[in-house]
């Protein structure tokens, strides 16, 4: 009788002993548990004080290190020493991560360690070799360093994977490459036309536009396959900047190598596109239309064919000059502006007309032909000019100035065909 009661008291105690460490283990691995899981969030955290506590809870964690790391390198408290072994130890934990061996690399770049720098950059690009960030930090340490013949190989290839970089790489590389040694090693052969564009405009809005139009020559010579549109950027940065000789030279270059997308110009013609029969490319030597309030000007269909057609939809007086073009001329030549034009229903006593100006000295060369009003059918217009010693070109275009006596409100309809611009002699 005692026996069975000792038994049934040993039993109840191993059942409560049993629970019990079942319970503290539970209790300890729940501890465990909450603890690593506070540790791990504190890999955002701006606190180098939690993050180290968060080491020593989950020593193991390199993304840990590496925010120990960035803390050490950019938080308050300036510690590259710290910062360079914090990341050593996450690259060690998980080499396979490109953004600790980048950091590492900045942070042994700081130090003076350049070749932990080296090795670190060049092991960022082999964990992550699509990536253009990883190139582009090799590259400017290579830069950096003076090691410009591994740099410019990798500039190369980062401007032919990553466009988006072209601005901030091309910049980067001109403040240690001279511009000769980036276009002979890198720009004049790239595969990409934008970043050659790129270049020139980096160039010539850092005051080497005469070193861009000696890249733009040599490029030329070499006879590529071009399209208008491959050289916007170029033709709109200088025609911007007013630079009318660059500017007739790269457009005369196209015309020899019979880009794609030139406008026709008729032999003896100065005036390209001059019946409209291919949309203005608002480019170099191409029509200009620019939209202007209360006026509609469109490529339209006329019974002669296409011409520029002008629709004054409101009413109203003030100065138009919706269509222009920009047109080499001779210095001290005469010439003869020609165009054909009919309206309906112009109302104002100042209607459109043919207008040349020289574009950097109006009153070097400044005249216009008569205007048109009222309902008229086909008509010429024409004006003669002479080109002043410092005139190199001209802009024609269709002008309508404002009114002065009544009625001053123009409304109505204007076409243009038939331009022409003809030496005298």
């Amino acid at each position: 009788m005692v026996r069975q009661i000792k038994i049934r008291l040993n039993s109840a105690v191993a059942r409560s002993f049993f629970v019990f460490v079942i319970c503290l283990v539970v209790g300890m691995f729940s501890y465990r548990v909450v603890r690593i899981a506070w540790a791990s969030n504190q890999i955002e955290s701006l606190d180098r004080d939690r993050v180290s506590a968060a080491i020593r809870i989950d020593e193991l964690d390199p993304r840990l290190h590496d925010r120990a790391g960035v803390l050490d390198l950019y938080g308050g408290q300036f510690q590259p020493e710290s910062a360079v072994r914090e990341f050593r130890r996450a690259v060690d934990l998980n080499p396979r991560v490109a953004d600790y061996w980048a950091n590492l690399g900045q942070a042994c770049f700081i130090t003076g360690d350049f070749l932990c720098a080296e090795r670190a950059y060049e092991q960022s690009v082999a964990a992550a070799p699509l990536n253009p960030r990883f190139l582009n930090d090799l590259a400017m340490f290579e830069l950096a360093t003076d090691d410009v013949q591994d740099a410019l190989p990798r500039v190369n290839r980062l401007l032919e994977i990553d466009s988006a970089a072209e601005d901030s790489v091309l910049t980067d590389c001109l403040r240690t490459v001279s511009p000769e040694l980036l276009w002979k090693s890198v720009i004049h052969d790239q595969e990409k036309m934008s970043v050659r564009m790129r270049f020139l405009q980096i160039l010539s809005t850092n005051g080497m536009g005469d070193s861009a139009q000696r890249f733009w020559m040599d490029f030329a010579a070499s006879h590529p396959v071009l399209t208008l549109k491959d050289v916007e950027s170029y033709l709109s940065l200088l025609e911007g900047n007013r630079d009318y000789g660059k500017l007739i030279r790269v457009w005369q270059d196209l015309e020899s190598l019979k880009a794609t997308g030139m406008p026709p110009r008729a032999e003896g013609n100065l005036v390209t596109n001059a019946d409209f029969q291919q949309a203005p490319s608002n480019l170099g030597m191409d029509w200009h239309i620019r939209s202007e309030q209360y006026l509609d000007t469109q490529i339209a269909e006329s019974s002669r064919g296409n011409a520029l057609q002008l629709v004054f939809t409101v009413p109203h007086n003030a100065e138009h000059e919706s269509a222009f073009q920009f047109i080499p001329v001779a210095p001290g030549k005469s010439y003869e502006l020609r165009a054909r034009a009919r309206s309906e229903g112009i109302t104002s006593d100042s209607g459109p007309r043919l207008r040349v100006v020289d574009p950097v000295c109006n009153e070097c060369v400044n005249a216009n032909s008569d205007a048109i009003t009222g309902s008229t059918d086909w008509r010429e217009l024409s004006v003669r000019f002479t080109a002043a010693p410092a005139t190199q070109l001209v802009r024609v275009s269709v002008w309508r100035p404002r009114g002065r006596s009544f009625p001053t409100d123009i409304h109505g309809q204007f076409w243009l065909d038939g331009v022409s611009l003809r030496p005298l002699d």
